[in-house]
């Protein structure tokens, strides 16, 4: 598999991925790993570990599932935005996001959300954009 490098990006977007690639040990930091429009349906657990990137686009893929430490690891000290929108993530389970302390804009947008744990946003301290718009079909719980 190979994957496209321009300068502090790391872009993954429109190859038929079925699953998040697999990243090398990186010692500097990317300004953003784009993997949309894809057919990715997990995010596995220590996926992103490796990485240390400040923005991570997951947009228009099929993610149904995201494993309690998908975000732990290195990804968890530098990602600050994090896009989720238009996939089919229909439950959030509480500590899902807690690694990430300095998150500062989540997109949720578009999703099929219906159960989300009530710690779900808790340890987002530094969260200043949260997108959580619905289709009108959804009945979510908050």
């Amino acid at each position: 598999m190979f994957f496209f490098n321009f300068p502090q990006v790391i872009y993954c977007a429109f190859m038929r991925l079925q699953a998040l690639p697999y990243f090398l040990d990186f010692q500097s930091v990317w300004q953003e790993l784009d993997v949309s429009e894809n057919f990715i349906v997990t995010l596995p657990g220590d996926g992103l570990s490796t990485v240390r990137v400040e923005r991570v686009r997951f947009s228009r893929n099929s993610v149904r599932h995201i494993a309690a430490t998908a975000f732990r690891g290195r990804v968890a000290s530098t990602l600050v935005t994090l896009d989720l929108s238009h996939n089919q993530i229909g439950h959030l389970s509480s500590g899902v996001f807690s690694p990430l302390v300095h998150l500062r804009s989540l997109n949720l947008r578009y999703n099929r959300l219906a159960d989300v744990g009530p710690q779900v946003f808790r340890s987002l301290s530094h969260l200043h954009d949260l997108d959580l718009q619905v289709r009108s079909s959804n009945n979510c719980t908050f």
